[in-house]
């Protein structure tokens, strides 16, 4: 009797459903709900199917829409339809085969349930929730996908693939189901299907010239592979990279080997489609924390993704833009490398093979804005200075990364996308072309926005983007446009002081450049221009008024610098540049180098280590280059006019742009390809080279820093001539300085600040330093290297090209007038200076 009424029911809204209101839908549809709950304990599981069966197919003749309309707030009955279902799901999981009207009730639930996922909404995403993400319902679905090899060849796997894609349609509607546990009951079954040998069986079993796919093939490389790439991304991706890597890292290096080869042949759309998503997969596996572990692997795996992005009739369907496949395949493999691309190993092999035309002709040919930036994204980390002169365009890649950090700097979901789009950004910056276009494009309010960001997890973000403005700061205009800004400038004073390391460095440098950094080089030139003063004060007052001759003694004098090297480095080259200056303390020097990459004060601190060392080392490599950190601490050193000395850190490095500027015309000493104690050597040789011996032993390069004494090493000391008040001094009486006698001489030198020329002259009267000058006067260049050279072999002391000419711009205060001059005109002259 209940079976009568309940199609009587259905009949009604089957015919009326355009009359009827939604108040009398909604009573039938609570008639039906009450004779189905007492058919249910009157009949056996049959007669309740072919009721529902019934009820289903009485409805399908009205819109289905409208269906959903009635029943999307009628929780009980559908509730009927989904435990209807689950029975279902348990009778498969069961071996049983489901009959035809079974199959055909399978079919039209889902076919419900895939209406209501199109149609959710914030008024009924509750009840959907409640409805399809059932635990009983999930569980039995898991069931049925693990034992997936048992299931391919049934009828009701084409109705299950539209289930777990309607699935992934709800995971994408409402992220905030992403995550839960249901969901991931699901999630992980169907992780655990691509990681099965079914699935592996069934790829490598696929035909090049098949023209259309069969519903296990279809299910298995396809709809699972597209649930994982496109489906999820919550909290617990990681683990499903993970996953993927242990499992099908080695399988998918199989297939590719099986399928590279064949390339050329890849002329139909359907296998570019399976192709695409098994690349799809694979960007998974560029997991960072994983890539060391299977580093060969993806060596293999790098070499075949570039024989895809080479090959010529991939390349054309992609001009043609006649298949999205196409797209998402080229799409895929060039996220699969730039994932690996921030491993040294990879970056390095990446660079190796010269793939800066592929990137570039990719994109220029594709107008796929994906393909665009992550093309961009990776030509940012393997071009070099030449690579950006000879782009056609070099504003274009600019825009497109203005573009994508636009779109991305508002949505909180793609924080890691920005995060290492700012990255790659900041390995582009390192090259003039691209500051200059950064700021002609008007990007600076831009990387403002970014790195004042204070919400979602910022930090890195907002390191990225300051240590991009910072880098900036070597353009001509940008320092003034982050100057005027005042609430930006309060903003980076105020993270000196952030707890997180890497942001209040950035701040610190940022300030450092746009403040701090001319404040101190005018402050150390005032103290300078000082002492200049002061010195030439004494002097004016010792010359004209009679003074105490000083005795000459010997006292040690401490070397003008504190430090004889200070290294430069990145610390991705750490462990070189740590043994070269554990070898360099151990003979003695004295050595600067920022071990522990503090920060704070630090480049007040680096900037007093430049100004008080003899020697700074460049340790260039490509992350040298690319660090606006050591940019800072290179340009200050070079500005300062120190003694620089280019060190090779890494294989294959050739310096260019900024760094290759400031090491123009300097001799390098390569740590890379020679054996360690060889390079050492050659570092000492450069050492003295600079010091004006070109031929040295290295005992003889560590004679100024050390003797052997009671087994100690000590600083050798070197001895100078210091006057004190004891005896009358005369030679500022006499003018002419061939009266002077070899005191004279001495008094001389040490009034000047001339003590460095004191060992040359110690036994010259006034005669002999006369003809001294005017040697210098002849051939003042090869008297200088004549000079340099005697006193290196006889005090191992350098010569100063500045000590030099002030030495002969004094002299020549005292040179004779002429050869006729008589006493009474030298005694008016002396009469006229006292």
């Amino acid at each position: 009797m209940s079976s009568e009424i309940i199609a009587r029911y259905c009949d009604k809204i089957g015919q009326q459903s355009q009359d009827v209101s939604t108040e009398e839908l909604k009573l039938l549809s609570d008639c039906i709900i009450q004779e189905l709950n007492k058919l249910k304990q009157e009949t056996n599981n049959d007669s309740f199917i072919g009721v529902i069966h019934e009820i289903l197919a009485r409805m399908t003749i009205t819109d289905t829409i409208e269906l959903v309309n009635i029943f999307a707030f009628d929780l009980e009955l559908l509730t009927l339809f989904r435990d209807t279902l689950t029975s279902l799901f348990n009778k498969c999981n069961n071996n049983e085969n489901l009959n035809e009207q079974e199959t055909i009730v399978f079919k039209d639930i889902i076919s419900i349930f895939l209406s209501m996922i199109n149609r959710v909404n914030n008024t009924n995403v509750d009840i959907l929730r409640t409805l399809i993400l059932n635990e009983v319902l999930i569980k039995s679905i898991k069931l049925y996908i693990d034992n997936i090899d048992k299931h391919l060849n049934d009828p009701n796997l084409f109705a299950f693939d539209i289930l777990i894609r309607g699935f992934e349609t709800l995971m994408e509607k409402r992220k905030e189901l992403q995550d839960d546990s249901t969901v991931l009951i699901l999630l992980a079954a169907i992780v655990k299907c691509i990681c099965s040998t079914c699935y592996i069986d069934i790829f490598k079993q696929f035909q090049l010239d098949k023209t259309e796919l069969s519903m296990k093939e279809h299910f298995l490389l396809l709809t699972c592979p597209h649930y994982i790439v496109y489906g999820y991304d919550g909290k617990h991706i990681e683990e499903v990279q993970i996953e993927l890597c242990h499992t099908m890292l080695n399988r998918y290096l199989e297939i590719l080997e099986q399928f590279i080869p064949l390339i050329k042949q890849w002329s139909n759309d359907l296998i570019i489609q399976v192709m695409s998503y098994l690349t799809g997969i694979l960007q998974y596996t560029s997991i960072r924390e994983l890539q060391q572990k299977y580093l060969n692997v993806h060596l293999k795996l790098i070499d075949a993704i570039i024989v895809i992005l080479n090959a010529p009739n991939l390349l054309d369907k992609l001009v043609e833009g006649t298949t999205d496949s196409m797209s998402c395949l080229i799409f895929t493999a060039i996220t699969y490398l730039y994932g690996l691309i921030f491993h040294p190993t990879f970056a390095t092999v990446i660079k190796e093979k010269q793939l800066t035309s592929t990137f570039v002709k990719l994109a220029e040919i594709s107008n796929d804005e994906h393909i665009q930036i992550h093309t961009y994204r990776i030509l940012a980390m393997i071009m070099n200075e030449n690579d950006i002169k000879t782009l056609a365009n070099p504003a274009k890649i600019t825009e497109v990364f203005i573009n994508f950090i636009k779109c991305l700097a508002d949505n909180a979901v793609r924080k890691r996308v920005l995060q290492n789009t700012l990255i790659s950004l900041k390995n582009l910056v390192q090259h003039d072309q691209i500051k200059d276009e950064l700021v002609k494009q008007g990007a600076i309010p831009l990387l403002i926005q970014c790195a004042t960001e204070t919400k979602d997890d910022p930090i890195n973000i907002q390191q990225y983007a300051l240590e991009i403005l910072w880098a900036l700061t070597f353009n001509e205009q940008a320092p003034n446009i982050l100057k005027n800004d005042q609430n930006f400038m309060t903003h980076i004073r105020s993270l000196q002081s952030c707890s997180e390391r890497g942001v209040a460095k950035a701040a610190e440098g940022l300030i450092w450049k746009l403040e701090k950094e001319a404040e101190y080089i005018m402050t150390k030139k005032e103290q300078e221009e000082m002492i200049e003063t002061e010195l030439s004060r004494s002097f004016m007052r010792f010359r004209f008024k009679r003074v105490a001759k000083p005795t000459i003694k010997i006292e040690p004098t401490n070397d003008a610098h504190k430090y004889d090297v200070m290294i430069s480095y990145s610390h991705s080259d750490k462990d070189v540049c740590y043994q070269i200056q554990e070898r360099l303390v151990k003979d003695n020097f004295r050595v600067w180098l920022d071990r522990d990459n503090l920060y704070g004060s630090q480049m007040q601190e680096m900037a007093d280590a430049i100004e008080n060392s003899r020697f700074v080392f460049i340790c260039m490599s490509d992350t040298y280059k690319q660090s606006v950190y050591c940019q800072s601490e290179a340009h200050y050193a070079y500005e300062r006019r120190c003694q620089l000395i280019p060190l090779k850190v890494t294989k294959n490095y050739r310096p260019d742009g900024w760094l290759g500027l400031i090491i123009s015309g300097k001799v390098y000493v390569d740590f890379s390809k020679t054996d360690f104690d060889m390079a050492y050597q050659k570092l000492l040789t450069e050492i003295n080279r600079y010091q004006g011996q070109t031929k040295i032993s290295k005992q003889d390069a560590l004679q100024e820093h050390m003797v052997t004494q009671d087994n100690k090493r000590d600083k050798i000391v070197t001895p100078i001539l210091v006057a004190s008040d004891e005896k009358t001094s005369i030679y500022v009486t006499k003018t002419d300085i061939e009266l002077w006698t070899k005191d004279d001489v001495l008094d001389f030198l040490n009034a000047m600040e001339l003590q460095t020329m004191m060992p040359l002259c110690k036994t010259m009267d006034g005669k002999r330093l006369y003809k001294m000058y005017k040697m210098c006067e002849s051939n003042s260049d090869m008297m200088f290297q004549q000079l340099k050279s005697e006193l290196f072999e006889e005090q191992n002391k350098t010569l100063p090209l500045r000590i030099y000419l002030q030495f002969l711009d004094e002299i020549k205060k005292y040179l004779p007038i002429s050869s006729n001059i008589t006493s009474s005109n030298y005694q008016s002259v002396t009469c006229s200076v006292i």
